[in-house]
């Protein structure tokens, strides 16, 4: 019995399925970054929501939303996707990884992280929102007066 010979190249159905495997994705990479990206916000209003429910109530929605941004991170360490850029945080600008949130004429020497960036490896998924860092002023030097 003959051996089917074994060619160099894919054929055509096979490479085509790749790409739409890859794209399909890509497509869920982009999903799961913006989902991801969210997230602060809907922390933020988590701790907004005790003025209007019962205390069980918020338990519950707080509770649902750990389990769920854990699923997502999980999701997003086992697709090699890593977050970087702690909210809060004072950085230095990287246009490369930085989103600047506000207007500025001049890009900034320091920022503060406003929400994480994502990336795989090198590669920049999703830049991190940042806002200017406005250097301090210098205090006026008081001068001692001399008595004599």
């Amino acid at each position: 019995m003959k051996k089917p010979k074994k060619h160099g190249k894919k054929p055509a159905a096979d490479t085509l399925t790749d790409a739409l495997g890859k794209a399909g994705w890509a497509e869920a990479d982009r999903a799961l970054i913006a989902a991801l990206a969210e997230a602060p916000a809907l922390d933020a209003a988590m701790a907004q929501l005790g003025v209007a429910r019962t205390a069980a109530a918020v338990r519950q929605a707080r509770d649902s939303w750990t389990m769920l941004a854990q699923g997502l991170a999980a999701t997003a360490r086992r697709r090699g996707i890593e977050s970087f850029g702690e909210i809060g945080a004072s950085d230095s600008y990287d246009p490369k990884r930085h989103l600047i949130d506000a207007p500025v004429a001049r890009a900034p020497a320091k920022v503060r992280v406003l929400a994480p960036g994502f990336a795989r490896g090198d590669t920049v998924l999703a830049k991190a929102r940042v806002a200017p860092v406005r250097p301090r002023k210098a205090a006026p030097k008081t001068q001692a007066k001399s008595r004599r």
